[in-house]
């Protein structure tokens, strides 16, 4: 018996394919995190997506946000240029979002009267500033000048042990933390673009207080300390074809005992981001919130 399929039936066939194998990936991997793992889009709301990419957070995480935005495209790797990926795989899925740049621009000022449509990840402040020092002291102009910006600086900033004999100065260490701290409560405030600006401004109570507000509001929050979790409560909040690409980190720490030893100087010394620290804790909030309601185990059902 002959068949006959048709190139358009072929790729029909193929993607329904995929859309089942990321089903199946994603409900597995949630299993871990809700015991109704098939219980998606319960918002019952087609996303508009502002994103907001707060560096040395987790910027693959667009990924997972892309596959709820875009429901007719199949990833194959993991995103981290967002804008580039689409304009080359689906332009027609740019305009879907309200913006899907990955610089280190902030929020606009109309944006920040309604956030509801941000997504963004962030992270521990102490955390992300020795994610940051081991990245060509990322966002600090002045010591990316001084130790990365000539091509042969930057081979050297390439290797741990670069950084292993730089974190034995500590005051190298808390000039980087100082350089960049208050980043994410400045991107809440400003839509200029953050990347390795000079002479990071302190922010008063006033100003704090309007950060944390508008991190309350934002419509979704994940944390990098719980990405898969992160990715799994999206999908539950809005659906799309999760792919186990969304649950893989594209950029892997130069070294955890690296970050772990930068942490302890910091916390050694008193070091404390007193914006970001309650910006961050306002995202906590926003983002169990949202678990609770949304991504429960059986334990917290039966309360």
């Amino acid at each position: 018996m002959h068949i006959s399929v048709k190139v358009t039936e072929l790729v029909t066939i193929v993607s329904l394919l995929i859309l089942f194998a990321c089903a199946d990936y994603a409900l597995e991997r949630c299993k871990a995190f809700t015991h109704k793992p098939d219980l998606v889009n319960q918002t019952q709301t087609m996303v508009h997506p502002f994103y907001l990419h707060v560096p040395k957070c987790g910027s693959s995480f667009i990924t997972a946000i892309i596959e709820v935005t875009c429901l007719q495209i199949s990833v194959h790797k993991t995103v981290l240029e967002p804008g580039l990926y689409l304009r080359a795989k689906q332009p027609s899925c740019i305009d879907r979002f309200a913006r899907v740049q990955s610089g280190h621009h902030g929020l606009p000022e109309e944006i920040q009267q309604n956030p509801q449509n941000v997504m963004t990840m962030i992270r521990n402040p102490v955390r992300r500033v020795a994610s940051g020092f081991l990245h060509c002291f990322h966002d600090c102009l002045q010591l990316y000048d001084r130790f990365c910006k000539s091509p042969h600086l930057q081979k050297n900033c390439s290797k741990s042990e670069f950084y292993q004999h730089a974190i034995q100065n500590k005051s190298l260490v808390l000039e980087y933390a100082t350089c960049v701290r208050g980043l994410m409560t400045e991107q809440l405030l400003s839509p200029k673009n953050t990347k390795r600006r000079k002479n990071r401004k302190l922010f008063n109570s006033t100003e704090i207080g309007r950060a944390v507000n508008i991190m309350d509001r934002i419509g979704f929050v994940g944390l990098t300390e719980r990405f898969d979790e992160s990715v799994c409560l999206l999908r539950a909040m809005y659906g799309g074809n999760i792919s186990k690409h969304s649950f893989q980190p594209a950029r892997v720490s130069i070294s955890d005992s690296l970050e772990n030893r930068i942490e302890k100087i910091l916390v050694e010394a008193g070091w404390v981001d007193e914006a970001d620290e309650q910006v961050y804790a306002a995202g906590v909030r926003n983002f169990f919130t949202k678990r609770i309601r949304y991504l429960r185990s059986e334990s917290e059902s039966s309360t």
